[in-house]
């Protein structure tokens, strides 16, 4: 599915189990995957001796769980946690990071910091996506236009390279805090709501709307469950600095708060 995955590891066992899974259900046979792994600057002055004693490590954890037939490249590095995972994944070019995890584990740090399309993949053992990951796809959208293009297109140019037309479903929150205006803000929604699923019926063939009122924060999650999503896309801005996206409250609640896999297409 993806030419070019960028893997960041902690090298535990766990992360060797899901690099096997994602090397063989997401990883595009001609395409090359660039496994990464962070040495903290906390060891002082031996960093370079345990960068090297890392990177023994790193060749044995790839060719333990990435299939021979495989390409890959693996890089062993020392500084910040926010600079060298981004660094390497711009460096080399990689179209997606896939991120896996736990259920309850948070990872808005490495989401805000990773300026490239993120595949988030929460799971326990052993490393399973119930069903099939493109069967209902659900794309949260702000209708913002120059922003809802941007995720539109990259989500259309995933579908082409599978050559799948799933269900997809539009989402958007609005907040009702004020009486006064909330009914018409509502109504403007739906407006635009409508375009913008005629836009992806035009391509896709099937697609839905629903938008909902209240706390954004904690409707669009629950609204996500119950529309039993198999991935949900999300389109997040990118800061003045490249290196990192701009998560709001909602944008937050939806990726911490949800457990299916979630697809994250950075904008400007």
């Amino acid at each position: 599915m993806f030419k070019r995955i960028f893997y960041p590891t902690d090298l535990s066992e766990r992360s060797g189990r899901d690099l096997k899974w994602v090397a063989k259900n997401l990883s595009d046979p001609s395409g090359e995957m660039i496994i990464a792994h962070r040495v903290g600057t906390s060891v002082g002055t031996d960093v370079p001796e345990v960068v090297g004693q890392v990177q023994e490590l790193m060749e044995e954890f790839c060719q333990e769980n990435i299939p021979e037939e495989m390409s890959y490249r693996a890089f062993v590095e020392a500084g910040s946690y926010g600079e060298v995972l981004p660094s390497i994944a711009q460096r080399e070019s990689c179209s997606v990071a896939v991120i896996t995890t736990s259920p309850r584990s948070s990872v808005i740090p490495i989401v805000q910091s990773l300026a490239i399309p993120q595949l988030i993949l929460r799971w326990e053992a052993p490393p399973v996506i119930p069903g099939d990951l493109l069967k209902s796809v659900v794309v949260s959208t702000n209708l913002e236009s120059e922003r809802s293009n941007q995720v539109t297109q990259a989500l259309k140019s995933l579908l082409e390279i599978t050559g799948r037309k799933p269900k997809i479903t539009l989402i958007h929150g609005v907040p009702m805090a004020d009486p006064s205006s909330s009914h018409l803000l509502f109504n403007q929604a739906s407006e635009a709501m409508e375009l913008a699923r005629q836009e992806f019926e035009s391509w896709n063939g099937e697609a839905y709307s629903k938008l909902v009122g209240g706390q954004t924060e904690e409707e669009l999650p629950k609204l996500v469950i119950e529309l039993n999503t198999s991935l949900l896309v999300i389109g997040l801005p990118m800061r003045t600095d490249i290196w990192q996206l701009l998560l709001g409250n909602t944008a937050e609640a939806l990726v911490d708060r949800t457990t299916c896999p979630v697809l994250v297409i950075p904008t400007k």
